[in-house]
C-alpha cells in the first residue's frame, strides 16, 4: 500500500499545482486584461511546483544540501550526462546532415 502511495503522490501534487495555477491565473486575467491566461498558468504553475519542493524536503527529512556532491562525483555525473546527451543527439545530427538541413 505504501508503494502505491509513493507512486501516486507526485501526480496528485502536480494536479493540485496545476489546478491552483489555473484558478489563480483566471482571477489575474479577469482582474487585469493585459495578461494572457496561458502565460500566467505556465508561470504560476512552475512557481508552485518549485515551492512544493520545500514541504517535500521537510516531510522526507532530506538534507538542505540536496543535489550537492563531491568534486569527483560531480565530474563523474558531468561526463555521464555529456556522454548520454552526445549519444542521444548524434542520430539527430546524422539525419540532419544526410538531409542537408542546416
Amino acid at each position: 500500500m505504501r508503494y502505491l502511495f509513493y507512486t501516486i503522490v507526485p501526480l496528485l501534487v502536480l494536479l493540485a499545482a496545476l489546478s491552483l495555477a489555473c484558478i489563480v491565473g483566471y482571477f489575474i486575467c479577469a482582474w487585469h486584461r493585459r495578461f494572457y491566461i496561458f502565460d500566467n498558468n505556465k508561470q504560476i504553475g512552475t512557481a508552485i511546483l518549485v515551492l512544493s519542493i520545500f514541504p517535500a524536503m521537510v516531510y522526507l527529512k532530506s538534507q538542505k544540501r540536496a543535489g550537492v556532491s563531491t568534486k569527483i562525483g560531480f565530474f563523474k555525473q558531468l561526463l555521464q550526462g555529456f556522454g548520454l546527451g552526445f549519444i542521444t543527439l548524434m542520430p539527430v545530427f546524422i539525419v540532419l546532415y544526410m538531409l542537408r538541413i542546416n
